[in-house]
């Protein structure tokens, strides 16, 4: 009698398909000056993966894309926004969950409806909230997909 095994080309494709690699427009508006950076560039959608290509702080969106990202703001500026790039990841519910201090200061959620999908939210800061932001992307099962810090300064 012969053994049956699992054919390899099925079982990697299977594996790519279940991978998540771990790599944030919603109210939470004005253009303040960014520190210098490169802006991300979008990258080729992997017909299997589903992921988190780009997430980053940025001061402005232009056309659903960031405008430069930063990793610092100084107290002069209000407004910070949370930009993701997903791919095939249609039908999942993502939420950016923003904190600062250990405390949960807002969750945005929203739904993926296509297999590339941009997304941001944008959150005011108080002067007074100077020290360390963290943003993820947090999934339905509230796993952390990407996390970006940002340190907000006097």
């Amino acid at each position: 009698m012969r053994k049956r095994r699992g054919n390899p080309f099925v079982l990697a494709l299977l594996f790519a398909f279940i991978s998540v690699v771990p790599s944030a427009h919603a109210d939470l508006d004005a253009v303040p000056t960014i520190e210098e950076s490169t802006v991300p560039t979008p990258t080729t959608v992997s017909a299997h993966r589903s992921e988190v290509v780009r997430a980053a702080f940025t001061t402005s969106i232009v056309d659903r894309e960031p405008q430069g990202t930063i990793s610092q703001l100084t107290t002069d500026h209000t407004k910070v926004y949370y930009f993701t790039e997903l791919a095939n990841m249609t039908g999942r519910r993502i939420i950016h969950r923003w904190e600062y201090k250990g405390k949960v200061m807002a969750e945005i959620p929203f739904e993926v409806r296509g297999p590339r999908w941009r997304v941001d939210s944008v959150k005011t800061l108080l002067p007074a909230w100077t020290g360390e932001w963290t943003a993820s992307n947090v999934d339905e099962d509230g796993r952390i997909l990407a996390l970006n810090t940002l340190e907000y300064k006097p």
